[in-house]
């Protein structure tokens, strides 16, 4: 199993909707094939994203491809010439400017529908190349997960762009009347799903946590009754268990009644953990509800990703297959003992209260070293919680790293953990 570097910078969603007809462009809706290998590995695990939950899957369309690659070359062109970060809007001058939103946008390169039409679009700001780790991230942003799995959408097309300003654009085109063709209840991370990522780093704007004081969070678990086939819905209760029965903590549930943002509907529901879902675990989750007047309940397993050997190549800077041990740092004062001449990943989990963060390592030292850290200089990556290191040295040689800022930028805090080689 691989990590995926999950940097985003920020991350942003917009859903609109109107009346059939087309914009001023050529083109067709005749689904087509992604147009680079990126491009077909992101559309591939979106469908695997909606077959998993019951969700009616997504032709590929060109037309939508286009303007969501227009809107990543848009949002690169502006932010190098005027040094701006515009989301989903098109405000200032470029030769990509092709409309307000992704609706204008996708009328314009040719897209339509006959009947009332709705557009969706997702952004993340990280690595444009890296489709699929993009798209994994915004799963894990509670706002953006509901556009993914919108049952009302049947068509997508994705941007990207690695430049000046790196992007992963995900345009989705429906109709409010396919609701019929997806599942009654839609639940994330599904029934059955082996690698759940398993937290939230509170990277999402806006924020689900805007009014409290929570920064992060385990992976929020999400629930959305389908609107085609139930009518008026009551949650009772949620419960989520991990392996061994025991229940875990819920911080936060996100309903309508209380999300500041106003993008949660009577029909949507998200329960986020107080602490990171363990690695390579199983969970159960179960509700009970009443839909349109009866009482119901649902239960479905999933399983996390594993620790082992998580770390990506292509961004860690391992060479020629080196191996790679994961060690989760839940307390200060751990010690860690671990093989010389391996790299190692230690993990910063967010979410715990001791020592949870703002997605950002402060500074990062090793001190009082009988051992070498091999890399010199460590390397912060995967939303800046994970600290790769290679110890050198013989059995019982150790060295202490201390992480500072942690909880947040302000307090200074330190964590500090030790490191024997064996």
């Amino acid at each position: 199993m691989t990590l995926r570097k999950l940097v985003l910078a920020t991350v942003a969603a917009i859903l609109v909707a109107g009346c059939g007809g087309t914009g001023g462009g050529v083109g067709d809706n005749t689904p087509t094939t992604p147009e680079t290998a990126s491009k077909k590995a992101g559309f591939t695990y979106l469908n695997e994203l909606r077959r998993g939950t019951g969700l009616i899957e997504l032709d590929y369309l060109g037309t939508i491809e286009k303007a969501a690659q227009n809107h990543a070359n848009y949002l690169n062109d502006v932010y190098a010439r005027y040094g701006v970060n515009d989301t989903h809007y098109e405000p200032h001058d470029s030769q990509y400017k092709t409309g307000g939103d992704c609706g204008e946008r996708m009328h314009h390169a040719g897209w339509s529908r006959s009947t009332s039409w709705e557009g969706g679009e997702v952004i993340a700001f990280t690595g444009g190349e890296d489709t699929v780790p993009s798209i994994k991230g915004l799963m894990t942003a509670i706002y953006h997960r509901f556009i993914i799995l919108s049952p009302t959408f049947d068509e997508v097309g994705i941007g990207i762009i690695n430049a000046s300003q790196s992007a992963c654009v995900v345009d989705f085109g429906g109709s409010p009347t396919l609701g019929d063709k997806s599942a009654e209840i839609i639940v994330y991370p599904y029934n059955g799903e082996k690698d759940a990522w398993p937290y939230f780093d509170g990277v999402e704007s806006p924020s689900p946590f805007a009014g409290t004081n929570l920064y992060s969070s385990g992976n929020p678990i999400s629930v959305e009754f389908n609107k085609a086939k139930i009518t008026n819905v009551t949650l009772k209760s949620f419960s989520l268990k991990d392996g061994s029965g025991a229940n875990v903590d819920i911080v936060f549930q996100l309903t309508s009644r209380n999300d500041k943002s106003g993008f949660i509907t009577n029909h949507q529901f998200a329960f986020f953990p107080r602490e990171s879902l363990a690695y390579d675990e199983n969970y159960t989750a179960k509700i009970t509800y009443e839909a349109d007047g009866k009482t119901g309940s649902k239960e479905w397993t999933f399983h996390t990703i594993s620790v082992t050997g998580k770390s990506d190549d292509s961004t860690s800077g391992d060479k020629g297959g080196t191996q790679v041990n994961d060690h989760n740092v839940t307390d200060t004062n751990q010690t860690f003992v671990v093989q010389s001449d391996v790299f190692d990943i230690f993990h910063i989990l967010p979410g715990n209260d001791r020592i949870a963060n703002d997605h950002t390592l402060g500074k990062v030292t090793i001190e009082g070293k009988t051992a070498d850290n091999r890399n010199n200089s460590t390397v912060t990556y995967d939303k800046g919680n994970d600290v790769k290191i290679n110890i050198h040295g013989q059995s019982g040689d150790w060295i202490v790293v201390t992480f500072e800022n942690l909880k947040n930028n302000k307090t200074g805090e330190k964590l500090r953990v030790r490191v024997e080689a064996k």
